[in-house]
């Protein structure tokens, strides 16, 4: 693979109240972090496990139906769209497995990569992720070129998919996560979006 597996993103935390003071675990003989002697409810309990798909390579891009999203001319020659997502009720890392298939018949154009790790920071409700690799590189048209058909992608609907799982296991040591190798609270959403052509391309189209 062109990438490691491992993606530290950049966090928008959506922090749950704890209902009390910071004084130290221990303290009244609870697990909790305040002073009083009940053992406090899990603040995020209820809230159910789930993921918004979004995008952004530098930051988090929420999307709606029909956003342009940006073709990426790789600097090792391959393309990719940016992934990102919202997440609710998880917590520490979660798994994430992009793809992206043409709206109108479902051609895939990728999703048949490693997953990648997104670290959520711990003891909240969920967050946001962004800079997740979503490699445009499972079509193959005979006899044209791949350069050409990402061309033609301009203006085309895409469907951005983000999936995420709660736990893993590199059952390899590869350090890859294949499919089979996730597991856990799973969740998914689909968006669909607008390809548009990166600037890079524009003298390599007719």
């Amino acid at each position: 693979m062109r990438f490691g597996w491992l993606v530290w993103a950049g966090l928008s935390v959506a922090a749950c109240d704890g209902g009390g003071s910071d004084d130290g675990a221990g303290m009244d003989g609870d697990a909790d972090t305040d002073t009083d002697t009940d053992a406090d409810a899990d603040p995020c309990a209820g809230v159910a496990f789930g993921v918004t798909a979004a995008t952004g390579g530098y930051g988090y891009q929420a999307l709606a139906e029909g956003d342009p999203v940006t073709v990426v001319h790789g600097p090792q020659g391959g393309w990719h769209i940016w992934a990102g997502g919202s997440v609710t009720g998880g917590y520490g890392t979660v798994a994430v497995l992009p793809s992206v298939s043409v709206a109108v018949d479902g051609t895939i154009l990728g999703g048949d990569q490693p997953a990648q790790l997104v670290a959520l920071l711990p003891s909240t409700c969920g967050g946001t992720f962004f800079g997740v690799y979503a490699y445009l590189d499972d079509f193959s048209v005979t006899g044209v070129p791949n350069q050409q058909v990402i061309c033609q992608l301009d203006g085309v609907d895409l469907d951005l998919t983000v999936e995420i799982w709660t736990d893993f296991d590199d059952l390899d040591g590869d350090s890859f996560l294949s499919r089979d190798e996730l597991s856990g609270e799973t969740a998914s959403s689909t968006v669909r979006v607008t390809a548009a052509r990166d600037p890079y391309d524009e003298p390599l189209c007719p």
